[in-house]
Formats: structure tokens, sequence, C-alpha cells
């Protein structure tokens, strides 16, 4: 995680953004969930010097239960996208493993946003990467 944050920092709005999500992976620890995180948005893109947030996508193993209600209130935090924008600065989006979901927000998430690829002089259909954390 630290090579992550490292390659992500660098302006005061990216290095906070990197305090953000480094205490959001430590509540996500602590669930004791089995999980990843792929971290996206112009976050990841290293030409965009001041992005606004992070956008997660929070991938549940298969198994688990999405019509859960019982949750203590710390892992609801790392769930609920009111709560991580307003304490983050992060959008977070749970699904499962190999769901339709999950699908729908990797092909969604790998494509650069027009007004991006315009800024920066690519095609419209570019795409990029994302980066994957297993807390």
């Amino acid at each position: 995680m630290d090579e992550t944050l490292s390659a992500f920092g660098g302006t005061y709005r990216r290095d906070k953004l990197c305090e953000n999500l480094r205490r959001y992976i430590d509540a996500v620890k602590m669930t004791g969930w089995k999980c990843d995180i792929l971290i996206d948005g112009s976050f990841v893109m290293p030409n965009v010097a001041e992005p606004n947030d992070i956008d997660v996508i929070l991938v549940l193993s298969d198994d688990w239960d999405m019509a859960r209600r019982d949750f203590r209130p710390f892992e609801y935090n790392v769930l609920d996208r009111g709560h991580t924008k307003r304490t983050h600065k992060i959008d977070v989006y749970p699904v499962l493993t190999g769901s339709e979901q999950y699908l729908f927000y990797f092909g969604l998430f790998t494509k650069i946003r027009v007004e991006w690829c315009r800024e920066f002089g690519l095609p419209e259909d570019s795409r990029k990467g994302l980066v994957r954390i297993m807390p």
C-alpha cells in the first residue's frame, strides 16, 4: 500500500486523498472481511494534479450476503457511500466478485472520461488500469 500511495501522491490534494485512502483501507481491515479494493477515478491518472475524490470498488467474496443488515457501525461505515464521501472523499461501490455489478463497474471505471481524453489528447475510447489492494 505504501508503494501505491507514494505513486499517486505528490501534491497537497493528492497527499490528503492518500491519507484518506489509508484510513479507509484501515477501516476495511478492521471488518475482517475477505475483499479486494479497486481504486479508480482521476486519482489513478497521474496527469490529473488535483483529483476531487477517489472511486473505490469494494469487491466482496461471492458468498457475501448483500441483503445483510446486521452491521456493526464501523462495518456499515465502510459500505455507506454517504459516510465514505463525507469522511474520506471516497465514492465506494460494494459488489460481489464476478457479479454483473462487478463487471459493470469494472468496465465503466476502466474507461477514461471523454473530457479527460480531450484534455490530454487521447482517443475518446481510451481505457486505463485500476489499482488493486488486498487488505
